[in-house]
């Protein structure tokens, strides 16, 4: 059956539809084009947030593209400049995420990250903003009052735990002894940490809650019992 056109959303309706549920986003790329449009060696990128902001992808993408073609000739001290500076703003408004597209992170950011890590081994900035879990460890262990690598470690680390538990009382992904090991590397994480109180007692309460539902499973383990463990803690 054809559709037809008469019954199709108009170009007006998507675009509300889209402001509905990622309001955040595209008021998040707007706030952002102030705070950028000094920078005349910005001026494309700029331009790939104001008409992302408006829905218009595919001619924001050019922009984006034009951006990214200039920007990696650009000295590598430029380049940091530039990458640390987005990287900031982007932390700070995490649910703005078409701020960093995939084209800009594979063909700009972490080529540039990786070569200022080569640069500046000693330095936690780039190791914070590359991520995984050995850049963030490094990038604490060189400066331990790095609190956005040490929030950033904590929390993936939390989800890795958080992932390994979800299917229960079904099942278990892994291993509920090595999470144990995870959860008590956050402990550590947290004790002593310069993050702010309620970041620590989000995170801390976070922590408890995972640890109690991995103990149990680790205490069903040593249990030995023949029952599942969805039939064992209810008994």
């Amino acid at each position: 059956m054809q559709s037809n056109p008469e019954n199709s959303p108009s170009p007006q309706a998507n675009r509300c539809h889209l402001w509905y549920w990622r309001a955040d986003n595209f008021r998040g790329l707007a706030d952002l084009i102030p705070l950028l449009g000094d920078d005349p060696d910005l001026t494309d990128f700029v331009e790939y947030l104001r008409l992302r902001e408006r829905g218009l992808r595919k001619d924001a993408f050019k922009h984006l593209g034009r951006f990214i073609a200039v920007a990696r000739s650009w000295s590598l001290a430029r380049r940091c400049e530039v990458v640390n500076r987005l990287m900031k703003l982007h932390d700070e408004r995490p649910r703005v995420f078409d701020m960093i597209p995939t084209p800009l992170t594979r063909d700009l950011i972490d080529p540039t990250l990786d070569e200022w890590m080569v640069h500046e081994p000693t330095n936690p900035v780039p190791f914070r903003w590359r991520g995984g879990t050995d850049n963030l460890r490094r990038a604490i262990a060189l400066d331990p009052r790095e609190t956005i690598a040490r929030a950033k470690l904590i929390k993936r680390l939390l989800d890795e735990v958080a992932y390994a538990t979800h299917e229960l009382p079904s099942g278990y992904i892994g291993s509920a002894q090595d999470d144990i090991k995870t959860l008590d590397e956050v402990a550590s994480l947290l004790t002593g940490s310069s993050l702010e109180e309620t970041v620590v007692r989000s995170f801390g309460e976070r922590l408890s809650g995972l640890r109690r539902v991995v103990q149990s499973y680790v205490s069903f383990l040593k249990s030995g019992s023949d029952k599942a463990y969805v039939d064992w803690i209810s008994a």
